[in-house]
């Protein structure tokens, strides 16, 4: 039996297409509008997993109530005023 190599040829990509609605109805994922708060959309933070120094700032990777894990981002502190208790879990 032959070992699987740890790499690929080009011809095995194939074109990324986005998921058809209509014809896959369970994979479809509505995402949550954002909240308005002092005039400014914001979102619920479900989770902070993950935090990191960079450029000398603090960063938190955040999991966004709704929303899929490939969705997460990294925000600095000052975009997280109230998810403050999440971040001191």
């Amino acid at each position: 039996m032959a070992r699987q190599k740890p790499y690929f040829h080009v011809s095995s990509l194939k074109e990324y297409r986005e998921n058809d609605p209509d014809r896959f109805k369970s994979r479809r994922i509505e995402k949550p509008a954002p909240i308005l708060i002092d005039n400014a959309e914001e979102w619920n933070a479900e989770q902070i997993p993950d935090y990191r120094r960079q450029n000398n700032s603090h960063e938190f990777r955040v999991h966004w109530k709704g929303y899929e894990r490939a969705d997460d981002s990294w925000e600095p502190i000052e975009n997280l005023d109230h998810s403050l208790e999440l971040i001191l879990e």
